[in-house]
């Protein structure tokens, strides 16, 4: 998720979804946070509430990436959504080289001026078009730059902010169906 883990879960709560916001734990290997994010999505799919057949997955930076391996490696995820995918030491061109058409829609969201850390808007760019080559639907949302100047635009997801999660959950929305009350 983005920034604020707990914040993020309880808007798409009140968007009417279940949400689970794993804290990686250590040691912060590639290997180990994708094993753990795929214990993340078995324990979800088996919770008495969730529809197995109606998961997405969100991430936001070293999330996204993680959430895009999933979706490549994954058949029974509905979406995933990637908040400035971050490259992960050639970790995210691996994983475009797994995308086919079979993988879930992905939409991914990044602010103009994220470029301070990694440049996330052309490693958004990549991703968009090495997705869109392999088949997979895919939606890019390019948000104006965050902040002054000198903001870093990775820190519009520190936050839930109406201007991104608006589309999240469209895009949850349109992908998972709405939200059906018990």
């Amino acid at each position: 998720m983005g920034g604020d883990p707990k914040e993020s879960v309880a808007a798409l709560a009140r968007s009417g979804y279940l949400a689970l916001a794993p804290m990686r734990l250590k040691p912060n290997t590639l290997k180990t946070e994708i094993s753990q994010t795929h214990s993340a999505l078995a324990y979800l799919r088996n919770l008495r509430q969730v529809d197995p057949q109606r998961v997405a997955v969100v991430g936001f930076s070293r999330g996204a990436l993680l959430s895009l391996i999933a979706a490549v490696k994954s058949t029974e995820l509905r979406a995933a959504i990637l908040m400035a995918p971050a490259p992960g030491r050639g970790a995210l061109d691996r994983a475009l080289r797994l995308a086919t058409v079979q993988m879930p829609p992905v939409l991914i969201l990044v602010a103009k001026n994220d470029t301070r850390q990694a440049d996330h808007v052309a490693l958004a760019q990549q991703t968009e078009q090495g997705l869109g080559e392999r088949g997979a639907h895919t939606k890019l949302i390019l948000y104006p730059p965050f902040g002054d100047q000198s903001a870093d635009g990775h820190r519009l997801f520190f936050a839930v902010r109406f201007n991104y999660f608006k589309d999240i959950v469209a895009f949850l929305s349109q992908h998972l169906g709405y939200p059906q009350a018990e």
